[in-house]
């Protein structure tokens, strides 16, 4: 669909961005302490692609969450997998912290995005 309609797959993409904002700001103004956005599927895309179809909405979702509830910071973490080698433009989509895969050594991760964004090791079994 991204090559044969992109219209319609960014009119999908927009939808769904729109729905999880709502739900993770229904889970905020419910109590979460925290929220944490998954993208498992951008790491098998192309860089153009990933820019366009996924870290495009990765952002209009971030941008969108209530950052601040009861008087408390409510932190955003993100996580693609796969997503090692856009560890820069990740830590640049407003988020507070973003999770990594098995595939990012943690050590090279943070002299690229900086000891300052915190990273969280995700497994997989």
């Amino acid at each position: 669909m991204m090559y044969q309609r992109p219209d319609l797959m960014h009119r999908m993409l927009e939808i769904n961005a729109q729905t999880t904002c709502d739900y993770l700001n229904n889970q905020i103004r419910a109590g979460a302490q925290a929220v944490m956005l998954f993208d498992s599927w951008g790491g098998v895309l192309s860089d153009s692609l990933f820019q366009e179809f996924s870290l495009a909405y990765t952002r209009k979702v971030v941008d969108g969450l209530i950052r601040e509830h009861d008087g408390k910071r409510v932190p955003v973490i993100v996580f693609t997998k796969g997503g090692g080698m856009w560890l820069e433009d990740i830590a640049g989509c407003g988020a507070d912290a973003m999770g990594v895969d098995w595939t990012v050594n943690l050590s090279r991760a943070r002299a690229r995005i900086g000891d300052k964004w915190p990273c969280k090791a995700i497994w997989t079994p």
